[in-house]
């Protein structure tokens, strides 16, 4: 619970690349949990309970638009004052005459009102129902693409459509599953046996079977030799039965599954 805690402090960064750091500490945080989970038989309801809630505090809807305001605001910071490029892009920032030079010709105001659109379209695109949102946040990274080359603030420094989309919707399948399975644990310990289907956890575990926000279907739960695995199919859209990503092996491609899961084997 305190590792969550301290991820969730993450969540007031407003800036995507903290929001993806936070994604990760989530992550360590929930593998953890699925291991100590598989090898401790003693947990109470309560505890349990408090785990559950420690998890659906992990979620904050407005992280990412958080995030997305405070790229606007220095993206645009940058477009106005060209002294901040270098800070902004780094190694590729071009000289300071040619940045006061676009500035004069009105290269960066047209380059900050295509950054703008952009936005706004990213913006609408976290509206649509979530397995809708990556195949139009690629088509807002080829409008990005198409930009002419002079806009280089835009294409070096603003953040690309389905790197977000693509965060946010792993990190609601997460935390998903997380729930599930904690919700999973409790049916167990009250009943001394594992459900036969996610649709018995509701309405005493899980207010609903939360949907896959990669294929909008409820998330896929089956069980294993021993214990089970909740998960969702990621973004390949493909149902890999649960199975978790293999490691990479040296000197070998790593072909891992896309399946998000959260197994306990016990």
């Amino acid at each position: 619970m305190i590792s969550l805690a301290v991820t969730r402090s993450l969540a007031w960064a407003p800036t995507v690349i903290c929001q993806i750091n936070r994604l990760t500490c989530e992550r360590v945080a929930l593998i953890a949990l699925q291991r100590i989970l598989s090898r401790v038989d003693g947990f109470t309801d309560d505890q349990l309970l408090a785990l559950s809630q420690a998890v659906a505090r992990a979620s904050d809807a407005d992280s990412w638009t958080r995030a997305l305001i405070g790229e606007r605001c220095i993206i645009i910071a940058t477009h106005e004052r060209p002294e901040l490029v270098e800070a902004a892009v780094g190694s590729s920032s071009p000289p300071r005459i040619v940045l006061n030079a676009q500035k004069g010709l009105g290269l960066a105001d047209r380059s900050g009102i295509a950054f703008l659109k952009l936005m706004d379209r990213l913006m609408q695109v976290r509206q649509l129902p979530p397995q809708q949102r990556m195949d139009a946040a690629a088509e807002v990274d080829k409008a990005r693409q198409a930009l002419p080359k002079a806009f280089f603030i835009i294409h070096d420094a603003a953040p690309y459509a389905v790197a977000v989309i693509r965060s946010e919707l792993t990190e609601t399948a997460r935390l998903a599953t997380a729930s599930c399975g904690l919700a999973v644990e409790r049916y167990r310990l009250a009943h001394g046996a594992l459900p036969e289907k996610l649709r018995d956890l509701v309405p005493r575990y899980i207010p609903d079977v939360p949907l896959d926000p990669f294929d909008g279907k409820p998330l896929r739960y089956r069980h294993l030799e021993r214990g089970y695995a909740v998960y969702s199919v990621g973004l390949d859209g493909n149902d890999d039965g649960g199975t978790e990503p293999l490691p990479a092996v040296r000197g070998k491609p790593n072909t891992p599954s896309d399946d998000i899961t959260f197994i306990v084997e016990r």
